[in-house]
């Protein structure tokens, strides 16, 4: 069993008091952080799936490694819409560098896409990457993937509808054509993503669809308007057996 620590939509800023909605971005992730080791949550790799920064500068990266860094686990990168690629590849390891990253744990093949479109809200997976993703899980398909037989995808935007009118206009623009990809290969079981700051489980034909809440803050479901929710900070743990089977509970973090 690999046991996945996601994270996500951190926000952080170069300045220690940096606060969104009144909350101080940097506070909110280290009680997520502490909340896992007072209640010593196993985990065997860390995904941060976007918005780590929101100031996108270097410094708030380096901030990030800070708090990070004392887990002691592989760590997988990938950049939001209020991220700076550039400095993520520069001060964090292992990011979607040319769009995508992937690396083999045990049974499972981890697949993280670059979303983000610089200048914009919204996501897109662009089509030399998807070209990229499909060649991918076709070396699955036929032994050749060091051993993998089962596939986690992490994207930042959610890649579905999430019934709220607004986050849906911001989401992936072409999340058909991504599962178009997907949903070729039984071995992908699962897809999970930030953005959009609350928990969110659905499902595209067998693939199981997770969105994790915000380290820091999180929208009310089910709007047409942007609505910040009185829920607390969260993050998810997602267990990954060597059959394929998933098993996933996200935290709420009080402070």
């Amino acid at each position: 069993m690999i046991h996945v620590l996601q994270i996500t939509d951190t926000h952080l800023f170069a300045d220690p008091a940096g606060e969104l909605y009144g909350v101080n971005t940097r506070q909110s992730l280290m009680s997520v952080l502490q909340h896992k080791n007072i209640n010593a949550i196993e985990s065997d790799i860390l995904l941060l799936t976007g918005d780590l920064s929101h100031d996108e500068t270097e410094a708030s990266y380096d901030v990030l490694n800070s708090l990070i860094e004392p887990l002691g686990i592989p760590t997988y990168c990938l950049p939001g819409n209020h991220d700076a690629p550039a400095y993520m590849e520069k001060r964090l390891a292992n990011t979607t560098k040319n769009g995508i990253i992937h690396a083999v744990h045990k049974d499972w093949l981890f697949v993280l896409l670059d979303s983000s479109v610089p200048g914009a809200v919204e996501g897109y997976v662009k089509e030399d990457v998807l070209h990229k993703l499909d060649e991918l899980l076709q070396r699955v398909n036929s032994g050749n993937c060091s051993g993998a037989k089962h596939v986690l995808v992490a994207v930042h935007h959610n890649p579905v509808k999430v019934n709220s009118a607004w986050m849906d206009r911001i989401g992936v623009q072409n999340g058909e054509a991504l599962f178009n990809v997907l949903c070729k290969y039984n071995s992908v079981k699962v897809v999970i993503c930030g953005h959009i700051h609350q928990e969110l489980e659905t499902q595209v034909n067998d693939i199981v669809v997770y969105g994790t809440p915000s380290s820091c803050f999180q929208f009310k479901p089910l709007t047409s308007e942007a609505q910040i929710d009185d829920k607390p900070h969260g993050y998810r743990l997602l267990k990954l057996h060597s059959n394929g089977k998933i098993e996933s509970r996200v935290y709420w973090v009080e402070t």
